[in-house]
């Protein structure tokens, strides 16, 4: 969908509000999110609005972010983001 409309805006609130709400379900608390962005290639305007989105998202469940960020044009092909 998001490619669809060619907005990556909030992707990161879907996975974190999935995440946050799982953890909230065992009547705990978030304390940090990992994630793993990976992509075949590096549109960074998508990546920023992804990572921008996980943060504030972050911020908003009072939980930590961690993780990383991977390009590997030559393992996935096509260039969409996993």
């Amino acid at each position: 969908i998001a490619d669809a409309l060619n907005d990556y805006s909030t992707i990161g609130y879907d996975v974190v509000g999935m995440c946050v709400n799982d953890v909230l379900c065992h009547c705990a608390a978030p304390i940090a999110f990992v994630d793993y962005y990976v992509t075949g290639r590096l549109n960074r305007e998508h990546a920023r609005e992804v990572v921008a989105s996980i943060a504030n998202a972050c911020i908003e469940s009072d939980c930590s972010l961690v993780g990383e960020f991977r390009e590997k044009t030559k393992l996935l092909s096509g260039g969409k983001d996993e």
